[in-house]
C-alpha cells in the first residue's frame, strides 16, 4: 500500500477510475460514494459506483489484514462498531487536550496516569505538523483543528462498506445502510469538501502522524480531491 502511495503521482499513473458498467446513481449515492475517496483513491476503487474494484483477490487480502475482515460476520461487526464509536470520539478528546497544552509534551503533567500515552499521540501529530503539507493545512492549530476528527472514521467507513459489498460479506442494502448512517454524521459535521479533508488529514494524524514517511502522500491525495477538475468531489459538489 505505501508503495503505491509514494508512487501516486508518477507520469503513468491513472487516477478516479470508473466502472464502465455502473448504473448511474442518485446524488445522494454519489455523495456517499465520494465520501470513501481518499482511501478509495489510494486503492483504485471506482467512483461511480458502490461496487469498488474488479481486483478482488488483492483487495479481499488487504481488507483481512489491515481490517480483519474475512467473513459476514467480521464484516457485520467492523462496521456496526467502527461506524458508532470509530475513532473520533477518543481523538476528538484528544484534539482538546493538544490544543490545552499546546501540543508542547514539556506541558504534560508526568504524574498523569495517561502521559505516556499523550506523549504517543502529541509526537504523532507533531510529526505530521512538522512535513510541508501539515504546515499547509494547519497553519493555525488552534483555529485548523476545530473541524476535529469524524472524516476519518466516515471515509473509511464507506470504503469498507464498498469493499465488504464487493466481496460478498453483505448485501447491496446493507452496504447503503451502513454509508447512509455515516454520511449523515458528515453533513452534520462539516459544510464542504475542505473542511471534510482538513478533518481527515487532522484524523491520519493523530492516527499514525507521518509514519513511514507518508503524511505527505496522503496529503497530496487528498488535494488532488479537493482541486482536480476530473475529482468527483470538484464535479458534484458538497451535497447539502
Amino acid at each position: 500500500m505505501f508503495n503505491r502511495l509514494r508512487n501516486l503521482f508518477s507520469g503513468s499513473r491513472k487516477y478516479f477510475y470508473e466502472d464502465p458498467e455502473a448504473e448511474p446513481l442518485t446524488p445522494e449515492q454519489q455523495f456517499g460514494i465520494s465520501l470513501g475517496q481518499v482511501i478509495g483513491e489510494q486503492n483504485d476503487y471506482f467512483i461511480n459506483s458502490l461496487w469498488a474494484t474488479n481486483d478482488i483477490k488483492a483487495h479481499k487480502k488487504s481488507l483481512t489484514e489491515w481490517w480483519g475482515i474475512s467473513d459476514k460476520v467480521s464484516a457485520h461487526d467492523i462496521l456496526a462498531s467502527r461506524s458508532r464509536e470509530g475513532h473520533r470520539q477518543r481523538f476528538n478528546e484528544l484534539v482538546d487536550v493538544f490544543l490545552k497544552y499546546d501540543g508542547d509534551t514539556d506541558k504534560l503533567d508526568k504524574n498523569d496516569p495517561d502521559y505516556e500515552v499523550l506523549v504517543e499521540y502529541f509526537d504523532k501529530v507533531n510529526s505530521a505538523l512538522d512535513t510541508e503539507e501539515g504546515q499547509e493545512w494547519f497553519p493555525n492549530i488552534y483555529t485548523d483543528f476545530q473541524v476535529k476528527c469524524n472524516a476519518w472514521d466516515v471515509g473509511r467507513m464507506v470504503f469498507v462498506a464498498r469493499s465488504c459489498y464487493t466481496f460478498g460479506y453483505i448485501t447491496e442494502d446493507e452496504a447503503w445502510k451502513y454509508i447512509n448512517y455515516v454520511t449523515d454524521i458528515a453533513k452534520q459535521s462539516f459544510n464542504g469538501w475542505r473542511n471534510y479533508a482538513k478533518s481527515y488529514l487532522l484524523g491520519r494524524a493523530f492516527w499514525g502522524g507521518n509514519n513511514y514517511d507518508d503524511y505527505g502522500s496522503f496529503a497530496d491525495v487528498v488535494k488532488m480531491l479537493v482541486e482536480d477538475e476530473d475529482s468527483p468531489w470538484v464535479i458534484h459538489g458538497w451535497l447539502k
